[in-house]
């Protein structure tokens, strides 16, 4: 038969233990999931930072390939002109000296 237990009465069996236990362990619950989705929000706003990051070393090695011209291309181009102007010069001594 069972007894009422009032309030100077204690349980102390196995099965208040594992119940006991199993109340410290649901407390645990709400702070690991809260743990969990922090940690995920982190995680999605670092991804996100990457992406943003990405894209703009993109936009900068884009920008160089597209605008950068190689040395070798100036000295070139300075050669060419140099040529031209030693040219001009020439046709402009002839001139001076007829």
């Amino acid at each position: 038969m069972r007894q009422k237990l009032g309030h100077s009465q204690k349980l102390d069996g196995p099965l208040v233990k594992v119940t006991q236990h199993l109340t410290m362990i649901e407390a645990f619950i709400p702070i690991l999931v809260a743990a969990g989705t922090g940690f995920a929000v982190l995680i999605n706003k670092l991804h996100n930072r990457m992406g943003s990051l990405d894209t703009r070393v993109d936009t900068i090695e884009l920008t160089m390939a597209t605008q950068y011209v190689p040395k070798s291309d100036i000295n070139y181009a300075l050669d060419k002109i140099d040529v031209r102007m030693e040219r001009i010069e020439d046709k402009i001594n002839d001139l001076i000296n007829k």
